[in-house]
């Protein structure tokens, strides 16, 4: 084991929360794995995927500009996030306040 390589893979923290316009989301793989993030809005509505490709095992994080998928900044409000890597699955939210 390496130092500094991460035993497991999840999602560590969505920062700042609540955030305007940008927040960041950091995660760890215990292995290399297909990172993709998905966000949704409080109605459960998918407005953003952000599709990381194949990631090596340790520490992550990626970015979110607040705009839906037709780069459409989105509305203040709830938006949950659900990363999956690999077979595992994720879940957070954040609060975007303008």
């Amino acid at each position: 084991q390496q130092p500094g390589v991460p035993m497991v893979t999840k999602l560590k923290s969505i920062f700042p929360n609540p955030f305007n316009p940008n927040v960041n989301l950091s995660y760890s793989l215990a292995d290399d794995a297909l990172v993709s993030v998905k966000i949704y809005n409080h109605r459960g509505q998918l407005v953003r995927t952000l599709n990381e490709g194949t990631k090596p095992s340790g520490h992550h994080s990626t970015a979110w500009d607040g705009k839906d998928d037709n780069g459409n900044i989105v509305a203040t409000g709830i938006y949950l996030f659900r990363m999956q890597a690999g077979e595992k699955v994720f879940n957070g939210k954040a609060v975007l306040m303008k």
